[in-house]
């Protein structure tokens, strides 16, 4: 079985050990926490390279953050072109696949700093939707506007497919209807924030009802946590509910493959010190792929049922020009 603490607390589906660091404080000792969480809620949100103090302990080059979003967006990008060219009959180019475009939820998204370096670029994709339960955060809300918003040269080069970018505050346990249809859903240091029974009702959310062609969820490897000295004791960040060994990681994914009608594919990301090998890398991702077999999302025919949730703090709609209009 895999051991996650047992609580009452509210729901907490934020990566908020991307939100701003104040000085290295002691883990786990109740003043520390409390001091810690309250610096937090007082200073303005930073880059996602300064998240994790227990992490930053150890170099990686590159940094952590940036090795997790490009692989997530690499396995993104490849498994969407894949679902393309075997589930479209006329699909034989990658113009055609964006002809349709995909739609991609992002969910604990804080900052979305995933979407201005790594998603954006990818032209097939027309609607992302940043998911975060403290969007309506001010300083959280006004970092991800300045990620969100168009720069200068997305103006003067033009996507040829339109792209309609949303900050919503909502939570992954909660279903909304404008999720409805999603391609991909992305699940980035995640998981290890939520409380027992919101563990409990994600998979529905996430791979009953909303049912994308692929799904990636990252969280902290247990194992590694030897690499980061004798005095470290507990977990990486002062928020996390739980942090899974390998072996715990895939007792929870493998059954919810099976049930969900999806293939699983577990990856590390981070390498380990020399010598210290047997321990996997920093953070473990599982890829889930919907099985051709399985049909379509399971959810479409009631969508029009449920309540909009979910607040939309800021959307944007992209500059584009299709190719047949480009001189």
């Amino acid at each position: 079985a895999v051991a996650v603490p047992d609580t009452d607390e509210p729901v907490a589906t934020s990566r908020l050990d991307e939100l701003s660091s104040p000085p290295p404080l002691p883990l786990h000792s109740p003043p520390a926490k409390q001091q810690l969480q309250q610096q937090s809620s007082n200073n303005s949100c930073c880059s996602e390279d300064e998240h994790d103090r227990v992490e930053a302990s150890v170099v990686f080059s590159p940094p952590l953050y940036i090795q997790r979003y490009s692989t997530v967006c690499n396995l993104l990008s490849n498994s969407l072109k894949h679902f393309a060219a075997n589930s479209d009959s006329n699909a034989t180019t990658n113009t055609t696949m964006s002809s349709s475009g995909i739609k991609v939820v992002d969910f604990g998204a804080a900052e979305c700093k995933m979407f201005r370096r790594w998603i954006k670029p990818l032209d097939f994709v027309t609607q992302y939707i940043a998911v975060d339960v403290a969007a309506s955060h001010a300083a959280l809300a006004e970092s991800a506007r300045h990620n969100l918003k168009p720069e200068l040269s997305d103006y003067l080069a033009k996507r040829r497919l339109p792209l309609h970018a949303r900050l919503m505050c909502g939570s992954v346990c909660e279903p909304d209807p404008r999720l409805v249809g999603a391609h991909a859903a992305l699940l980035v240091e995640l998981i290890e924030h939520l409380h027992p029974r919101d563990l409990d009702r994600l998979p529905e959310q996430v791979f009953g009802c909303l049912k994308p062609r692929i799904v990636i969820v990252t969280t902290p490897n247990a194992d590694f946590n030897v690499c980061f000295g004798p005095s470290f004791a507990g977990f990486r960040h002062w928020d996390h509910k739980f942090e899974w060994s390998r072996a715990e990681f895939e007792a929870w994914a493998k059954p919810l493959a099976s049930q969900y009608s999806y293939s699983v594919e577990f990856i590390g990301i981070g390498s380990p010190p020399a010598g210290m090998e047997s321990v996997g890398h920093c953070t473990q991702a599982a890829v889930f792929r919907l099985l051709e077999s399985s049909g379509s999302a399971s959810c479409d025919r009631v969508a029009k049922d449920w309540p909009e949730r979910y607040t939309v703090v800021y959307e944007i709609h992209y500059p584009y020009q299709p190719q047949a209009d480009v001189p």
